[in-house]
């Protein structure tokens, strides 16, 4: 009995081992933003940021700032999602937006800043 139980946790070890040094980096790949578009301007304060996902990154951090990335008055969001889909209601004003994946191992760079404003 005790040899099948050693097997069965070195086994273990080994798999959850693996599963780190088997994941793919993701320095080299890039979030790409889908919505709201580039400088949208929109009466409707429920907004949907949507990015293409990207494979072997496991979350998503997005981030929402007002008004701009090299000004921030205020940040509305920074959040980490598995999701690459998220629904934010958003008070008239100009923001700024960019998402980033990343796994256990690795992270992408942040995406292209994107600008939205709400009426």
């Amino acid at each position: 009995m005790k040899p099948i139980l050693i097997v069965c946790l070195v086994g273990s070890i080994g798999y959850f081992g693996c599963n780190e040094v088997l994941e793919r980096p993701l320095e080299n790949d890039h979030v790409t933003l889908v919505a709201p578009a580039n400088n949208l301007v929109s009466d409707t304060t429920i907004q949907s940021f949507y990015w293409q996902p990207i494979d072997s990154g496991i979350n998503y951090e997005l981030q929402v700032v007002s008004p701009r990335f090299d000004s921030i008055a205020m940040v509305v969001v920074d959040t980490v999602t598995g999701a690459h889909l998220l629904y934010l209601s958003l008070s008239p004003a100009l923001y700024q937006w960019r998402v980033r994946a990343f796994n256990s191992s690795s992270t992408t760079s942040f995406s292209n800043i994107w600008t939205l404003t709400v009426q």
